[in-house]
């Protein structure tokens, strides 16, 4: 996270402020985020449930695509 968007290179800003955070970043990177935050903040880890899915969108594009050409 930053307040300098030329600090990161996936930039997005949290909707409503001036921080930007990074959104280019791997499953077990976003987990390290997270405990950093609940260690700062005194907040037990046993007391949250972080769940991710995969998002496979972006590898079926191409058959989208595809499917407008043929059909």
């Amino acid at each position: 996270m930053s307040a300098n968007k030329t600090d990161i290179h996936s930039p997005e800003k949290i909707a409503g402020s001036n921080i930007w955070i990074e959104t280019n970043r791997s499953a077990s990177d976003i987990r390290k985020s997270i405990l950093v935050l609940l260690d700062r903040y005194g907040i037990s880890t046993e007391s949250v449930k972080v769940y991710f899915r995969r998002d496979y969108a972006a590898l079926h594009a191409d058959d989208d695509n595809n499917e407008d050409d043929n059909g």
